[in-house]
């Protein structure tokens, strides 16, 4: 009967340190804001659809006939044409606020009315449903003359506005890219070809993803129209803080359960859901029971007497047996977990004790 319980008894000790090493693992492998985890996003062009992005908006389309690398790129038509109005887009969201983002490709302007038609190649805070005037704090690029605006997130219009002057060339294959990173108030610069075109400091931290976007007005012929291919994009999100109250609502007392005196020891059966305490009694006194609960309902189903100061309670789930050592006994009670009984008490008389 030694050689059982002690069996048992090493049984335990593994399986706590077991659970030890695995709480240690999940505790230090939890990402941090050094640890944020890069994503990539590719453009999808050559499966022939849009289905890598999160929305679409008017009629974008999926053509052959000219492309930057492979198969197929996107075309994009805006503005106003032949008597009716178009503003294609296609939208991609991050989910949450980044705190770094790169989105990269490559365009080609073929048909541009500069007065009234634009070309947005900007990130997006995706707060209102449709692509355009998505809310302050917008980069958008090539606007209306051929040029940058950005605006503000605390100025009204037409303070918010600022215009750079550049034109893009057209009817040739441009690389165009726009970074992003949280510091001073959300950097952003823009590339082009290369070259960095403009730097735009304090323009909001809220920025959730990004959108190729055609736009123009004004009857009777303010078209655009362009292609892009090969569009990449890698970005970490902002570290979310938890809730106030998380801790809190993890540890929260749900029951408390009246047992014996002392309680000490907990054995738990999980393949029956049956918890088992020791009530020693106080520190030199004498108690002799062990309270049997009922892990569904927190209730005290029975309590068992057994010997004289039960300590630790060790469980065989395959068995459904208890075994209980009495310390002031120099006992061993064995207890059946399928009808609630002490089956036996092996008593230690020889010199070898218990372990």
């Amino acid at each position: 009967m030694a050689k059982l319980l002690s069996k048992f008894l090493k049984i335990s000790v593994l399986q706590l340190l077991l659970l030890t090493l695995l709480a240690s693992f999940l505790i230090l492998n939890q990402p941090t804001q050094a640890q944020a985890q890069e994503n990539q996003f590719n453009d999808g062009f050559e499966s022939g659809n849009f289905s890598q992005w999160t929305s679409i908006y008017d009629s974008p389309g999926i053509v052959s006939y000219d492309t930057h690398s492979g198969n197929y790129a996107a075309e994009f038509e805006g503005g106003w044409k032949e008597g009716s109005y178009r503003s294609d887009a296609i939208l991609k969201n991050f989910s949450a606020p980044v705190q770094t983002a790169t989105v990269e490709g490559w365009v080609k302007v073929i048909e541009w009315a500069q007065a009234n038609a634009d070309i947005n190649f900007a990130f997006q805070k995706f707060g209102a449903p449709e692509p355009c005037c998505s809310g302050i704090g917008e980069f958008w690029m090539w606007g209306e003359t051929g040029g940058y605006y950005l605006t503000s997130e605390s100025l009204p219009f037409p303070d918010n506005v600022r215009f750079f002057s550049h034109n893009l060339p057209m009817n040739q294959w441009n690389h165009v890219k726009i970074t992003y990173e949280v510091a001073n108030g959300g950097t952003l610069r823009y590339f082009e070809n290369g070259v960095l075109q403009l730097t735009l400091t304090n323009i909001g931290t809220d920025w959730r993803g990004f959108k190729f976007y055609a736009a123009g007005c004004c009857p009777p012929n303010h078209p655009i129209k362009f292609l892009v291919d090969d569009v990449t994009s890698t970005y970490t999100l902002l570290p979310q803080a938890a809730p106030p109250d998380a801790d809190a609502a993890c540890l929260q007392v749900t029951a408390t359960i009246s047992v014996g005196d002392s309680p000490r020891g907990i054995g738990i059966n999980q393949a029956t859901n049956r918890i088992y305490v020791t009530n020693p009694g106080p520190e030199g006194g004498h108690g002799f029971d062990l309270s049997v609960i009922d892990g569904a309902t927190n209730e005290v189903l029975t309590t068992l007497v057994l010997g004289d100061n039960p300590i630790f309670p060790a469980v065989n789930p395959i068995t459904n047996r208890i075994y209980v050592g009495n310390y002031s006994s120099n006992s061993l009670s064995i207890v059946d977990g399928s009808t609630n009984t002490v089956g036996s008490r092996l008593g230690n008389s020889f010199s070898t004790r218990l372990l």
